[in-house]
């Protein structure tokens, strides 16, 4: 039991030390995806489509970004103690910002594909937010407990507004045979890792439908499970480190009342280590690294598979 203490205490320690080191992280962050974006809106939305009532939902997406660097700036514990909440629910208010932007845009970004599949794949990344959600998810460095839930969740709130999505797609030219080949590329590629649930890929699906499905692969495999497996081997690269100091920390002073000896040094070294916890309770689930990418394509296999079983 005291073991099991002194582990769960450890666990807070390096939570709190992540939570503090990441506050100040945000402050740049935040204040750079702020300005980039209030560029975007200066530059397209303002002075070449003169859509002064989106730029100014884009502005306040730009204010919500500010106030988060301010509050961590200023208020770096209160921050620190509900940052979790704070930048889900930025991210929450960006997905639904670029949704906005591409939607109701004067340029219907799905043109600029010129009719590549990988192109296409890009642009339906980019209108989804999944690209924007990796890229700030990662960048924040949200714990894996947290992500495990609250990246799902912006997902499903992705994938809900879908049929704007792809209403929009349709309409661009040279779309058609574009998402066909996506498609048929995506199709081929996940049926090989499970072949018996290859045929699901084989449905006849309409234009429509299938612009559904490969939005929703999109969304949960580039804005969820990416950064999440991401994530995963980061945070318990940084859990490793943290112990690894704690433990020499540990066994230089566990050497000092030795006295010099080193036989009884080497014994509190060894005891100390025998100590070290496990972590969290899913780094027993991590593989080594040689094996993620067998690990990521099964995973993404698993996601299509799931995105045509709800269009069927």
């Amino acid at each position: 039991m005291p073991g099991a203490a002194a582990a769960g205490s450890e666990k807070e320690a390096f939570r709190r030390l992540e939570a503090k080191r990441f506050t100040a992280s945000d402050v740049p962050g935040c204040r750079i995806a702020s300005r980039m974006l209030l560029l975007l809106l200066l530059l397209r939305t303002t002075i070449i489509e003169h859509l002064y009532g989106l730029a100014a939902i884009g502005v306040l997406q730009c204010a919500v970004l500010e106030s988060l660097a301010l509050l961590a700036c200023h208020h770096p514990r209160w921050y620190a103690r509900h940052r979790h909440w704070l930048l889900t629910l930025g991210l929450a208010q960006l997905s639904l910002t670029i949704h906005l932007l591409t939607i109701r845009g004067g340029m219907n970004i799905f043109a600029l594909a010129g009719g590549s599949p990988a192109l296409l794949l890009f642009w339906l990344s980019v209108g989804n937010s999944s690209l924007y959600t990796a890229i700030c998810s990662m960048n924040s460095h949200l714990r894996v407990a947290w992500s495990c839930w609250a990246l799902p969740a912006l997902g499903l709130l992705a994938v809900r507004r879908s049929d704007q999505l792809c209403t929009q797609l349709a309409r661009a030219p040279g779309t058609s045979e574009a998402l066909d080949q996506l498609y048929c590329m995506l199709a081929l590629l996940h049926g090989l890792p499970m072949p018996l649930l290859a045929h699901l890929s084989l449905h006849v699906l309409p234009e429509s439908r299938k612009c559904h499905a490969v939005n929703t692969w999109t969304t949960f495999m580039l804005g969820v499970v990416v950064p999440l497996l991401i994530q995963a081997y980061w945070e318990k690269a940084r859990w490793r480190a943290y112990w690894q100091q704690h433990w020499r920390q540990q066994a230089a002073a566990a050497a000092e009342p030795a006295g010099g000896n080193p036989a009884a040094a080497a014994l509190a070294a060894a005891a100390t280590e025998e100590e070290a916890p496990s972590g969290e309770a899913w780094h027993a689930l991590m593989s080594s690294g040689q094996r993620w990418p067998i690990e990521l394509l099964l995973c993404s296999s698993l996601v299509w598979c799931l995105s045509i079983l709800t269009q069927a």
